[in-house]
């Protein structure tokens, strides 16, 4: 936004904006990488500022294989084009929700493309306009619940983002840590992880 303001005014910009393959980034994306790997057995992705899946580790591959994602290289697109009615996403209403404010937030917060602008337009009508939010009371932070075939999965996340930058590429990647939100989940990584 501040590049965009000091251009429209006849100004040079003040960050760079650097392609992703850029040798100046490599160890910024090293760690990202690295961060990806230490976090196995759980999923973990990259998502950039239009929420496309820019990396994910193999676990988080094999669950959007389970959700039938694996064809969507965008996860907001993935979630508007899974039926509610036979999305293995168990609380598919809440989750559209949750993501829902989570888009507006960064919106408002960090400015945003026309590109997911135009996503949240799409996401808002997939809920009907008589829909109700409601957060299990019970629950500190909010979790997803995810139906495999023979047992259902429940994860919270952590969102990790790098607090100082001067590069816009760098600003827009924010890394999603999955862990369990209970036992039969986290169960199901360990012996998961043992016979890997």
């Amino acid at each position: 936004e501040i590049n965009r303001g000091l251009m429209s005014a006849g100004y040079a910009p003040a960050y760079t904006d650097l392609p992703y393959e850029h040798e100046d980034l490599k160890h910024v994306f090293s760690a990202v990488d690295q961060m990806l790997v230490n976090h196995m057995p759980y999923p973990a992705i990259v998502l950039n500022q239009n929420w496309d899946i820019v990396k994910a580790n193999a676990s988080a591959q094999a669950l959007f294989v389970c959700l039938g994602y694996a064809e969507h290289k965008n996860l907001v697109e993935a979630i508007i084009a899974d039926d509610p009615a036979t999305s293995k996403i168990v609380d598919w209403h809440e989750a559209v929700r949750t993501m829902l404010i989570r888009i507006r937030h960064e919106i408002i917060a960090s400015g945003s493309s026309s590109h997911l602008e135009a996503l949240e337009k799409k996401l808002t009508t997939c809920l009907a306009s008589d829909d109700t939010f409601t957060i299990a009371e019970t629950e500190p932070v909010p979790s997803v619940q995810l139906q495999l075939p023979d047992r259902i999965l429940s994860f919270f996340s952590i969102i990790a983002q790098l607090g100082t930058v001067q590069d816009v590429t760098v600003s827009e990647f924010k890394v999603e840590l999955m862990f369990p939100t209970d036992g039969r989940t986290a169960s199901y990584y360990k012996a998961h992880s043992r016979l890997n």
